[in-house]
Formats: C-alpha cells, sequence, structure tokens
C-alpha cells in the first residue's frame, strides 16, 4: 500500500485553507456570497522514491455577513517505487470535509474567527486514500492588516473518533503567515507550519515553509501559485501548487 503522509496530503486540520498557504484567514463571503476554490500540489520525499498529487475543491457560501458555511472534497495520487524501479501508483477520492467559518470580531484591522470542521472517511483508507476515522476540530484564526502587510495566525485541533493503530487520534498544528500587498492585483504570502503530525510512532511532527504569490485577475477571480519547502524529516522535502478562487 502507498500511504499519502504528507501534511499536505492528508492532516484533516489542514483543509480548506487560503492557498497557496495551509493557513486560513479570518475573512468570510459575506451574506449570500458564494466562493469556488480549485488547487492542485505535488510533493517528492527527499530521496526522490515518492511522489504525491492532491487536487482540492471547495465551495463555500456566506450563511450571513459573519459565517461561512463550506464543503471541500479531495482527489489523491500517490507513486512509489518498487525494488525494481518500477512505479506502484494508487489514486483517487479522499475524504470530504465540511464545516464553518465565524468572524465573531472585526475592528481597527484586526479580525478573530472560530473554524469548526468534520473530515468524513470517504477515502479507501486500505489504498492510502485517507484517514481510515472521522475527524472532528476547531481551528482558531487571527488576522492583522496594517497598510499592505497582513499578518496571519492559526492554532488548530483535531480528535479522530474511533480506533485506529496506523492514525494519531489527536492532531494539532501552528501557523504564521505574512501577506504584501504590492498593488491592488498582486501579493506575496509566506507561512511557516508545525504539526502533530499524522502517525503515531512518529516523534517529531512535520514543519514546512510556503511561499507563493496571489494575482488577482478580476474583483471576483484570483489565481495562486506557491512553492513548499519540508523545514524537517517528517516533511516531504519540496511540493509545488496552482489554485484558483472565484467569487459570485
Amino acid at each position: 500500500m502507498i500511504r499519502c503522509a504528507s501534511l499536505l496530503l492528508c492532516l484533516p486540520i489542514c483543509v480548506h485553507a487560503a492557498h497557496p498557504l495551509i493557513s486560513d484567514d479570518a475573512a468570510t463571503q459575506g451574506e449570500g456570497g458564494w466562493q469556488l476554490e480549485l488547487s492542485g500540489d505535488y510533493t517528492r520525499d527527499r530521496d526522490a522514491s515518492t511522489r504525491q498529487r492532491v487536487s482540492n475543491a471547495t465551495l463555500t457560501r456566506g450563511a450571513i455577513d459573519t459565517l461561512d458555511v463550506y464543503l471541500n472534497a479531495t482527489w489523491l495520487r500517490a507513486e512509489a517505487l518498487d525494488d525494481s524501479g518500477g512505479v506502484l501508483a494508487t489514486q483517487g477520492a479522499g475524504d470530504v470535509s465540511l464545516g464553518a467559518k465565524w468572524r465573531f470580531y472585526s475592528a481597527d484591522g484586526a479580525s478573530l474567527a472560530l473554524k469548526p470542521f468534520a473530515t468524513m472517511p470517504t477515502g479507501d483508507h486500505s489504498r492510502g486514500l485517507g484517514n481510515g476515522l472521522p475527524f472532528y476540530g476547531v481551528s482558531a484564526i487571527a488576522t492583522y492588516e496594517y497598510e499592505a502587510w497582513t499578518l496571519i495566525a492559526n492554532a488548530v485541533g483535531a480528535y479522530a473518533c474511533g480506533d485506529a493503530a496506523s492514525v494519531r487520534k489527536r492532531q494539532w498544528a501552528l501557523s504564521a503567515g505574512l501577506g504584501h500587498a504590492f498593488n491592488d492585483a498582486l501579493q506575496a504570502v509566506g507561512e511557516v507550519v508545525y504539526s502533530s503530525g499524522t502517525e503515531p510512532d512518529v516523534n517529531q511532527g512535520p514543519a514546512l515553509l510556503t511561499l507563493g504569490l496571489i494575482y488577482r485577475v478580476a474583483p471576483t477571480f484570483d489565481l495562486d501559485v506557491g512553492y513548499r519547502h519540508g523545514l524537517n524529516k517528517s516533511e516531504a522535502h519540496h511540493g509545488a501548487g496552482v489554485g484558483l478562487a472565484w467569487r459570485w
């Protein structure tokens, strides 16, 4: 079985982020607003023997001005080299997540939000395409905007219901991000993320650095590109991704 073990691919607490970042901001769509996010990411481990691809589709609806609800679906593909140098591959639908984001404070450039979520084990765990257990959790989000700069901080916790020896039941992640708007259309972003990881027998949690650009093609349409670098041996060596966000 080929395991999709990267933080980017499997950690339940990292779904529905503000691509190319794993961190999320406190912004909401507003009452009646819709957003569709599509992204594709590629990662490779340090010895190049394992490559992973994940595609995400997230649909968000603004229930009221300060409350969003969303649904996220994934498609995964993992490739590994066997002893003879051949490629073993597995692919299929991953776990589905749904949740909400409530922005409960906003003043003087600062915003705070809570994002409860649930990740359903719809992916085939026996083939490495899902966690095999339902996860429930919440993310605490803080955003501060000052002139052209945006600061983001996330603290996330998740708990798995049920029993599976191959999945860590209590998972968490901490992240800090920074954005700089060069103009109304182009923004540079970056973040550092450290997490517990998904595997219970791994003592060192994955850590990674993300750098990216977000380009606003139109007021309702964004394109983004990002690069991720593993900061320790528990995380994939490097990765890259592209995405789009369409609002209406």
